[in-house]
């Protein structure tokens, strides 16, 4: 995007305010660390979501929720503090906020009160995607999430940028796609994969299914059936 004469500004917003001409001026903190500003025509906000429950009266019934997000707490099990009641999905506190885990949540959920599994959901290495103009996909952990669970300098990252062959007749575009692979080092065991290129959502996973026999933990934790694909990609509806 940047190439193509997109301006980024990395900044921190402050306030927006309406200006006689009905355009709108953005104050904020930019990388100096001091205040600026600037106007513009239209401003989209990306906020998040957050539950309702002020219909359905939830504190009456005692329920546990987190104080910032409303969310109700639940346990490994999908269960809320009445042992009676799960949540799965947006509404469940510090669960991924994506359609496929949420659905794969509700399969395991219902197989355990009516079909007698013990199969919990494993939340922890699930793949995700960013259906920008190029696309991004991960499955594992990141650089950060590696040293937390690793420790430093005990996992390596091996990366590079290319050019897809699909853009090999185009001159506007040049090596902008880019691949990161993190590694145990002891046991040269693949922890995370990082893509950056067209139709990230579809290659993450054939890569993911060719990873898995090196993934170490995703091997016992993921059988193919309990995969999660994302939604609107081939896999999905596969």
């Amino acid at each position: 995007m940047q190439s193509q004469g997109t301006e980024f500004i990395n900044s921190i917003p402050h306030s927006i305010e309406k200006t006689p001409t009905n355009q709108k001026k953005v104050l904020y903190e930019g990388s100096s660390k001091t205040p600026e500003s600037a106007i513009f025509d239209t401003i989209l906000l990306a906020v998040g979501r957050s539950p309702d429950f002020n219909l359905l009266n939830l504190k009456s019934l005692g329920f546990s929720q987190d104080k910032n997000t409303n969310k109700l707490i639940v346990n490994e099990a999908d269960c809320t503090s009445i042992s009676n009641i799960f949540c799965i999905g947006d509404c469940a506190f510090q669960r991924p906020e994506l359609t496929p885990s949420a659905i794969m949540a509700g399969r395991l959920l219902a197989r355990r009160l009516f079909a007698g599994s013990k199969t919990l959901m494993d939340y922890q290495d699930i793949a995700t995607t960013v259906f920008t103009p190029l696309e991004y996909a991960c499955v594992g952990l990141s650089e950060e999430k590696a040293e937390e669970k690793l420790g430093k300098g005990e996992f390596s990252v091996y990366h590079t940028y290319f050019k897809p062959l699909e853009w090999s007749f185009s001159s506007e575009k040049g090596d902008q796609c880019y691949v990161k692979v993190i590694v145990n080092k002891k046991d040269q065991k693949v922890m995370g994969v990082h893509y950056l290129g067209p139709n990230a959502g579809e290659v993450i996973q054939v890569s993911f299914e060719e990873f898995l026999f090196y993934f170490g933990d995703f091997l016992e934790k993921f059988k193919i059936k309990n995969l999660i694909f994302f939604e609107k990609t081939l896999y999905f509806f596969l």
